[in-house]
């Protein structure tokens, strides 16, 4: 179970507990495309990721490990400019976009890095922290499983 997300969304943890595999798949999907949206990130190898994310194929070893650098390289450069903000050289604004992106990257790697709820979980979470209000990925959670029942 996600501890981290269970601190904050308890009933949440429990529904994908009790989702189908295809439906966690597409609600890592979905939550990783709009914490890309919100975070404006456009790399490369993230982007990649997110459309193995969205087909059917499971990622390569490969792949899974260039992502996992990359967030690394994002949260560098995200505690760079924290440091920078500390001491006058960058902005708030500046510090939040990178946290952005870094959280939107962090989101996709764990959403690509193996399947079921706990995966699931990990990836809401990172994706969380790009949203302004936990609401909008509550919602966005229901309307995946709503569609993926209708469907």
């Amino acid at each position: 179970m996600s501890e981290r997300l269970y601190m904050i969304a308890p009933e949440l943890v429990r529904l994908l507990q009790r989702t189908e595999r295809k439906q966690l798949r597409a609600v890592r999907a979905a939550i990783c495309d709009a914490a890309i949206r919100r975070a404006s990130l456009d790399d490369p190898v993230i982007l990649e990721a997110l459309g193995v994310l969205n087909g059917s194929d499971a990622a390569s070893a490969t792949l899974r490990c260039v992502a996992a650098a990359r967030v690394e390289q994002l949260d560098s450069d995200y505690f760079d400019l924290q440091d920078a903000a500390n001491d006058g050289r960058a902005t708030q604004d500046e510090v939040r976009h990178a946290f952005n992106r870094a959280r939107a990257a962090a989101a996709v790697s764990f959403a690509i890095s193996g399947e079921g709820a706990d995966i699931t979980c990990e990836t809401v979470y990172e994706a969380a922290a790009t949203a302004d209000d936990f609401a909008e990925i509550d919602d966005l959670v229901d309307a995946v499983l709503y569609q993926s029942n209708d469907a």
